[in-house]
């Protein structure tokens, strides 16, 4: 009480005798009105306002939670207490501004119910402090805020990718402590009795910042850093703003296009284009930059080729140039004996970019090439160029390559071998969730001395890392802890540095894990005969999220090594090069020395790697956030990202310029290809709609008239509809699902759509399979067994519904005759009746 009577004694100092009596003549007049409307509206608004003095304050608490979660996962020494001070200053004026948004609803509501307002809005405030607390989580793990990404995923992406984050107490903690807070003031805080004058200013102002509260949010350009402008900013409102922003693209006028088209390729005026409805396919170019680097092999046969493509290898933990310190001394120890680019890009900043860019050179889509699933645009790349010149080829990954559609990528590209089931005791360890990304580097490293025999077949490999993703689980994970604290005494870091290491050790202790691995892969190597004739490239998918980027462009940073014990000598290009140049340059190298056959027109974005020993750029490319934005976009020089440019120097150090010509022309040149980019898929997709046609659609019940097919099989037992069913015996091996189809000639695609119900009596001891097959005289050119039962899509008394949706990829040279059969196999004793079976085959 004492300090409130001072507060007041200070207050009234501070406004003047003359000025309080003021206030109270307005106070007396207020009181005395009648008006049942005003007595509404005080009533209303006081109730409001008690509501909102407690979520204001859980704003604040929020806020401070975000700080104190950031400070102890991260090293952030330009986020102090000032910046929570600039933050929470935001929030209060939002959050005020939100109360008066919702003000008139909650007199309008409150007229005719005083507890359905109250109970709306303490439901609102609920939500918002769930989805706060999950955005505050999401932006600690990535340093970016949660936008219009949500868009680029289905429902069954976004629940796989949030069992990555392990939830534990620390996770759910603030979920209880927030709710608990806000619901437990609302009983303190309803005695509290607002006064007249106070309501009516507190109405004006909270109307006023909810009316203006776009003046009041953070502009970038008022930060020194991106980090901090992502920081201040609310992080739903970050996302609620952002997601209702998202438009998507419109229909492309053919006008722009053509207009588009011709400014594109004065560009790129060094180019040979040939086609107007296909916008980048054009001649390939001359030239062979690695030629002068390597030996030929001593018995004259074709190279292998092996790609590592390691999840976010960057500089930031990585090389001789790392911004922090380097946690993988063997790979440090290679570049030194290696062709290495120090100034080589990504062109996305996740995984789903990596595959169709090193290997297709292809253009982005509207979320990524790989998003296009089926309908991926057929092209010519390094994995189908060289399985037509008698290489083998295969993918090594340990997780599940149907993330991303990356077993469609390269079933399109007539791989021939995907392997991803490896020993279960090498599996990634499971988090709090029961999840795994699936294997560990060990697993698919070591498989390679099982899968590809020594000998004289040339082939193309291809491994794609895990074990430094997110989670960053590894089996003996403390010993690699300390592993990083030795390699940091190592290097004599100071003490007053290690802090920002011990916030990142276990993510840095999975570098050091894969850095040990690759080592033993190279020993081993090493020992086999064609490890002489064996080319390596080793780059990181996109930069990693340890340590906050150090500038725009530093999200797509990532190394560049090729080695070989074919190399002349090692040697460090400055020039800047990017995942798209792989293909053109490896197809020229070996067009050039081993005289394979290539295609002469391709849709290629990506030109020659770039050899200048100093630093030098000559690209000309865009790239896609993980948002799928595509507003970044780099020309020689000069790099563009959304309203600003910069120059770019090696190490891609960028430098804030003001040119609004240059800048200018970057944006047309961004919004060229943008518009290009659209254009390539679109026109693929109508070509490509016009080659499908329907093979067959069936529906098969069993009552009335059965086909002669199914007649062996029919019971009476049990049936969905009806009166009867198909029964699947447990001593019978094989179900009939639909007769025999004969396809076609000229058909590389076909397309299963296939419904049933089941009913399971009696479980064998394992699953029967769906079973997908294409044969040509005796010989399989395609089988496939399906689990179907692993999924359930709902049950009615007992029967579950079943859906298998199939694309099977075959060589239209033999698809006339070959015989598509799909049936049951049962070879474990399950006992099954299956009913309602509903085919629908189409084929391209």
């Amino acid at each position: 009480m004492l300090i409130l009577k001072l507060l007041k004694l200070s207050y009234i100092k501070l406004i003047g005798k003359k000025s309080m009596k003021i206030l109270h003549t307005i106070s007396r007049k207020l009181k005395a009105i009648k008006s049942p409307n005003y007595h509404l509206l005080i009533k209303s608004s006081n109730s409001l306002f008690q509501l909102g003095t407690v979520f204001i304050s859980t704003l604040v608490l929020l806020r401070i939670y975000e700080y104190v979660l950031l400070n102890n996962h991260h090293d952030l020494s330009n986020i102090g207490l000032s910046a929570l001070f600039n933050a929470v200053s935001i929030d209060l004026i939002l959050g005020i501004g939100f109360i008066g948004i919702m003000l008139l609803p909650y007199i309008a509501i409150y007229r005719f119910s005083p507890k359905i307002a109250k109970a709306i809005f303490i439901i609102l405030v609920n939500i918002t402090i769930i989805l706060s607390i999950v955005l505050i989580q999401y932006f600690d793990i990535t340093l970016i805020p949660l936008d219009r990404v949500v868009y680029a995923y289905s429902w069954e992406s976004m629940l796989e990718l949030s069992n990555t984050t392990a939830f534990d107490y620390t996770t759910i903690l603030p979920f209880i402590l927030s709710l608990i807070f806000f619901n437990a003031s609302l009983f303190l805080i309803k005695h509290i009795k607002f006064k007249p004058l106070f309501i009516l200013i507190t109405i004006f102002t909270s109307l006023t910042f909810g009316l203006l509260h776009n003046k009041f949010l953070p502009h970038e350009r008022d930060y020194d850093s991106e980090l901090d402008y992502y920081y201040s900013y609310n992080k739903l409102v970050y996302f609620v703003k952002d997601v209702i922003r998202y438009k998507p693209s419109k229909d492309l006028d053919l006008e722009n296009i053509k207009n588009a088209l011709k400014s594109y390729r004065k560009v790129f005026n060094d180019r040979k284009y040939v086609s107007l409805s296909k916008p980048f396919l054009r001649k390939r170019e001359k030239g062979n930059p690695l030629g002068a680097y390597f030996n030929k092999t001593k018995d004259g046969k074709k190279p292998n080729i092996v790609f590592i493509i390691v999840e976010s290898l960057c500089p930031a933990v990585s090389g001789p140039y790392s911004d922090k310190t380097s946690f993988t001394p063997f790979l440090d120890s290679l570049t030194k004996q290696s062709l290495y680019w120090r100034n080589n890009l990504s062109t996305a900043e996740r995984t789903f970019g990596v595959l169709p860019a090193v290997f297709g050179s292809q253009p982005y889509g509207k979320k990524g090439f790989l998003d296009y699933n089926k309908d991926m645009p057929p092209h010519k790349n390094l994995i189908n160029i060289l399985g037509k010149n008698q290489y083998e080829t295969r993918f090594f990954y340990g997780g599940y390559p149907v993330f991303d559609h990356m077993d469609i990528f390269m079933h399109l590209n007539e791989i021939d071998t995907i392997i991803n089931r490896f020993d279960p005791n090498d599996s990634i360890p499971y988090n709090e969730n029961g999840f795994s990304w699936g294997y560990s580097d060990h697993a698919i490293f070591q498989s390679t001395f099982n899968n590809i025999p020594d000998s004289n077949q040339a082939y193309l490999s291809i491994y794609l890392t895990l074990s430094t993703h997110s989670p960053f689980m590894l089996k003996n994970q403390e010993y690699y802890m300390q592993r990083v604290m030795e390699r940091l005494k190592e290097l004599k870091v100071p003490e007053n540095k290690l802090e920002q290491y011990r916030k990142n050790q276990k993510k840095l202790s999975t570098f050091v894990f894969f850095d040990d691995e690759l080592r033993s892969f190279f020993k081993e190597y090493r020992k086999r005969k064609d490890f002489e004739n064996t080319i390596f490239v080793i780059t990181g998918d996109h930069r990693g999220i340890i340590f906050y980027r150090t500038s725009h462009i530093d999200v797509y940073h990532t190394p560049l090594i090729i080695y070989s014990p074919l190399l002349k000598k090692p040697q460090e290009f400055g020039g800047v090069t990017s995942h798209l140049d792989l293909t053109p340059t490896f197809v020229n190298f070996l067009e050039k020395e081993y005289q394979i056959k290539a295609p002469q027109e391709v849709n290629w974005l990506g030109q020659l790697l770039d050899t200048s020993i100093d630093f030098h750029s000559s690209q000309r490319m865009a790239f896609m956030r993980n948002n799928r934005n595509i507003e970044d976009y780099l020309h020689n020089n000069y790099y563009l990202t959304k309203d600003e440019l910069y120059k770019v120097h090696d190490l891609m150090k960028l430098e804030g310029v003001d040119m609004p010509e240059k800048k200018q022309e970057l944006k047309k040149e961004l919004d060229d290809f943008k518009n290009l980019n659209q254009f390539y898929f679109m026109v693929d997709n109508l070509q490509g709609n016009m080659n499908i046609k329907e093979l067959a659609n069936h529906e098969y019940n069993f009552d009335g008239k059965v086909i002669p097919f199914f007649k062996n099989d029919t019971t009476s037992e049990k049936a969905f509809n009806g009166s009867r069913s198909l029964l699947l015996r447990k001593d019978q091996e094989y179900g009939s699902i639909t007769p025999t189809i004969i396809l076609e000639k000229g058909i590389s695609k076909v397309y299963i759509e296939c419904t049933f119900k089941i009913f399971v009596e009696e479980n064998g001891k394992h699953n029967p399979l769906f079973v997908t097959s294409v044969s040509k005289d005796g010989k399989n050119l395609d089988w496939e067994g399906i689990d179907f039962m692993t999924k359930d899509y709902g049950t009615t008394s007992g029967w579950k519904n079943i859906k298998v949706s199939k694309t099977l990829y075959i060589d239209k040279k033999n698809s006339k005759g070959s015989e598509l059969k799909l049936y049951l196999w049962n070879t474990h004793g399950t006992k099954m009746y299956y009913d309602n079976i509903k085919v629908r085959i189409k084929v391209k």
